[in-house]
């Protein structure tokens, strides 16, 4: 293919010069809109990018710069061949002389090119839980999608404006919708329509992920619709909403259950589910042995939790660290030698642990603590911020061990051990790679402990740091 051939649409297929790396975007009708495909090598079958239109922009132009072709023109061409390929399908809602982020969103999301045709301005990504509203043709058809039955006119006019920035010019806005989702089991149409509207005109800027909205929307389910209703208006009243209500929904399903009237005003109720988890859930007088029980709890720092001693890892004279000790344990005694004194006249061979609990287990500044059912796992998800909630079948049934390290008394790491004590995944908030620091006091005290069977090497190190989801 010669260099005039380059972003020169051909049907459905728009193709990239030799040595861009992909082979060029392929345009999928899908129900009156244009799903956006990146053919790349050597797939038979495209990526759908269409959720993310800033792929779709750089891989445009980095083409264009291989082909040493003006960055304009490619994206000039591109944007004549996405227009027509979503006329083409009856979706009219790509503006005429828009740019190529406002067309690649437009043509795949028909509901968000008529948000741009209002002043909005385009966005790079769109959440997943959202596509479904936006690939409407209408806001009657997306409100449809999105309540069902619930879809009542009140609540048609207040997704139309929802979507719309607070200041011409400013990104569409997804938040005001992400909160009449998580309400939608328990509020009246009405109510509904008053949450959109009420968001719509506040300050709220940013969105959940799909993990933290579905956490919330079961949070709506077991506070009832007077609750959830006073959090949701409160969420939209914080430019940060999603962040603090993270927090209460976290909180939420690591407490016992509530005994009492609850509030239905975000801080208060944050504070009140706080104050029904107990001080120190996990540490006990002595501390935790491993393979021994655990105390019930939440593993929830305490806010009044006592300063205890952290010992650190001695250094080999290898510079390696020595196994770690269990909180409480004598520094010149095995964790499982139970009364046999360390100092007998005759030299024992160390005593491996089995690889049971190792709830509590001290590990330099951090703390090794373990999940005790499902509810603690979405709490941990919310906190890191990923897909742990996913993993709660996976865990009751043996498949997967997890493992939260704490530091400083916040959950900062999460591991995943496979049946035959391999590493999965060791991974920090956000899926994000641990310090290596960490990483390797964590590893060398699990193969103390028996967890692991041995330390990964370097190459399934970088396999662990993988985002599972």
């Amino acid at each position: 293919m010669s260099v005039l051939q380059a972003f020169q649409g051909d049907g459905d297929v728009l193709a990239f010069p030799p040595g861009a790396g992909p082979w060029g975007l392929v345009a999928m009708a899908d129900r009156g809109r244009v799903r956006i495909g990146l053919a790349l090598p050597p797939r038979s079958r495209p990526v759908d990018v269409s959720i993310q239109p800033g792929v779709v922009e750089q891989a445009v132009l980095d083409a264009a710069r291989v082909a040493e072709v003006a960055p304009q023109a490619a994206a000039r061409a591109t944007v004549r061949w996405l227009g027509e390929r979503a006329r083409a399908v009856g979706n009219d809602a790509v503006a005429a002389h828009a740019d190529l982020l406002d067309t690649a969103g437009a043509a795949a999301f028909p509901l968000l090119g008529t948000a741009y045709r209002t002043g909005a301005a385009p966005v790079r990504e769109l959440p997943r839980w959202a596509t479904g509203v936006l690939a409407a043709p209408t806001a009657r058809d997306g409100a449809r999608v999105g309540f069902g039955t619930a879809a009542t006119r009140p609540v048609i006019a207040a997704i139309a404006t929802a979507l719309l920035p607070a200041a011409e010019g400013g990104s569409v806005r997804f938040g005001p919708l992400a909160l009449a989702l998580a309400g939608r089991p328990v509020l009246e149409p009405d109510q509904l329509a008053r949450l959109l509207r009420e968001a719509a005109a506040g300050p709220i800027r940013d969105w959940p992920d799909p993990q933290t909205l579905n956490a919330t929307r079961r949070l709506c389910i077991q506070v009832g619709p007077r609750v959830a209703l006073g959090l949701l208006r409160d969420t939209a009243r914080h430019p940060d909403g999603f962040a603090r209500l993270a927090l209460a929904v976290a909180a939420h399903h690591a407490a016992p259950p509530p005994t009492g009237r609850l509030p239905a005003d975000l801080e208060a109720f944050t504070a009140a589910t706080e104050d029904r988890m107990p001080l120190d859930p996990r540490v006990v007088s002595g501390g935790p042995v491993p393979g021994g029980s655990s105390p019930a709890g939440t593993g929830r720092p305490g806010r009044r939790r006592a300063a205890r001693a952290v010992p650190r890892p001695a250094r080999s004279r290898h510079g390696a660290p020595e196994p770690a000790t269990p909180a409480g344990a004598s520094a010149g005694r095995s964790p499982t030698s139970g009364s046999r004194s360390a100092d007998s006249g005759r030299s024992r061979r160390p005593v491996t642990p089995t690889p049971g609990r190792v709830d509590g287990y001290r590990v330099g500044s951090m703390r090794l603590v373990e999940p005790r059912d499902g509810g603690e796992l979405v709490a941990w998800g919310a906190l890191l911020d990923n897909c742990l909630a996913d993993y709660r079948h996976a865990w009751a049934t043996g498949r997967s061990r997890l493992i939260g390290v704490e530091h400083d008394g916040r959950l900062r790491y999460c591991i995943e051990v496979g049946p035959r004590r391999t590493l999965r995944q060791f991974l920090a908030a956000r899926n994000r790679p641990v310090p290596p620091a960490d990483r390797d006091l964590v590893l060398d005290a699990l193969v103390h402990l028996g967890v692991l069977a041995h330390v990964p090497g370097s190459e399934v190190g970088r396999q662990a740091r993988r985002a599972p989801c």
